[in-house]
Formats: C-alpha cells, sequence, structure tokens
C-alpha cells in the first residue's frame, strides 16, 4: 500500500524516500556483478574463464572511512591496467581478530572478512573489456568507481553490441583480484 500524501512538498519526500529504498535494494555487490557478466554472456570462453592468465601485482590497500578501496596492478597478454574496488560498509576490528592488511597510511589494519553477498562495491579497471561492455552500465547502476565514462558511439552495424543485455559486470582482471584477496583471507 502506498501513502498519498496531501502537499506536494510531503509528495516529493515521499518519492525521494521511494528513490532511495530502491537504490538500496538494487545495490551493486560483487556477487550480482559476477553472476550478471554469466547471464548477460552465457557462452563467453573468456572474462570468467580466462583469469589464469592474469598476474595481480602491486595491491595497494586505501583505508577509507566505513570501507576499504584496493588498488592494483595486473599483467595480462602483455599488458599492464589498473583496478580500483572500493567496499563499503567494512567493519573494523579493534581487538585483532579477523584479517589484517598494512594500509597506504603505514598503519596495520584489521578487519572482519568481507562479504562479497553483503557488501556494496564500486569497481573499475583500465582495461578495454571492462571500458567498452561495463563501464557505462555499471555508472548507470552506481557501480562504477570514478568519473562517467564517454558516450560511446558504434562504429559499425555489422556487429553486435558489446554488451547486448545492457548488464553491469566486471572483467578477468578484478574477477582475479578478488580471487586474490580471497586467498589473503580479506575477503570470505
Amino acid at each position: 500500500m502506498k501513502f498519498k500524501p496531501s502537499n506536494k512538498k510531503t509528495r516529493l519526500r515521499v518519492v525521494r524516500g521511494e528513490r532511495i529504498v530502491q537504490a538500496l535494494e538494487e545495490e551493486a555487490t560483487y556477487d550480482k556483478l559476477r553472476q550478471n557478466i554469466q547471464v548477460g554472456f552465457p557462452n563467453t570462453q573468456k572474462r570468467q574463464h580466462a583469469t589464469g592468465e592474469v598476474n595481480v601485482t602491486n595491491i595497494q590497500y586505501v583505508p577509507v572511512a566505513g570501507g576499504l578501496q584496493v588498488k592494483s596492478l595486473s599483467r595480462s597478454n602483455g599488458h599492464d591496467y589498473n583496478q580500483v574496488i572500493v567496499f563499503s560498509d567494512v567493519p573494523h576490528n579493534d581487538d585483532g581478530e579477523g584479517a589484517t592488511f598494512m594500509g597506504t597510511d603505514g598503519q596495520e589494519h584489521t578487519i572482519e572478512p568481507i562479504s562479497l553477498q553483503g557488501s556494496r562495491v564500486k569497481v573499475n579497471c583500465g582495461c578495454l573489456d571492462f571500458h567498452y561492455r561495463f563501464a557505462m552500465q555499471n555508472y548507470s547502476d552506481d557501480a562504477l568507481q570514478g568519473a562517467k565514462p564517454p558516450l560511446y558511439q558504434r562504429k559499425t552495424t555489422t556487429r553486435p553490441p558489446a554488451n547486448p543485455a545492457q548488464v553491469s559486470g566486471v572483467c578477468k582482471h578484478i574477477i582475479k583480484l578478488v580471487d586474490t584477496l580471497r586467498q589473503q583471507g580479506l575477503i570470505r
């Protein structure tokens, strides 16, 4: 049952409140982004199946208010790409129990391992797969870390669009980074 307010000012608050609730219900988690690529690209032989060729190096942990930003450099097929993942609502443990990392601030931090199902994420990668397939859709779904990408104008109509299902998602570099964080115990 929807509440029908009588005056315009109250109606605006209710609509704004409904939009906030809708946005919270549709939060982008890593699990949702990963699931989207399987739904949107069911026949791919790359991306989630090609993470073995990705080498993640130079991981930096940047503690942010209420969260954790992870920056990394990955190498695949002779090219280097930068990734960023920002996890929201990361509980810090002052008692020393949990996963420990050295932050870019020079301090050792302890957190509860991050749940990929419950923690909201924003991601970005410098690879072309991410840029052309996911950046704009991730921006629309509030799952892109960074500025809005420029609008892409297709140059040909003889090939299918890069993201025909218009799903937000992640590339193989972000998948490999998350796998690495899982091995380190920062993610459960």
